[in-house]
């Protein structure tokens, strides 16, 4: 990864989803866990969260 990307996401910007976060992350959501739940245990926006699920 360069340097400009990691600025980026010093300063607020995206961050890739790696593929073993998003594993988690369906694994939340498929044992009954909601979107905002696992948003407050991921750190994510919750938009985030609800459009990785989709």
């Amino acid at each position: 990864m360069c340097s400009s990307y990691a600025a980026n996401v010093a300063a607020g910007g995206t961050e890739i989803v790696g593929r073993g976060e998003f594993m988690q992350l369906q694994e939340a959501w498929v044992h009954g866990k909601s979107i905002s739940e696992i948003a407050r245990l991921t750190g994510r926006d919750r938009k985030t969260v609800r459009r990785l699920l989709r």
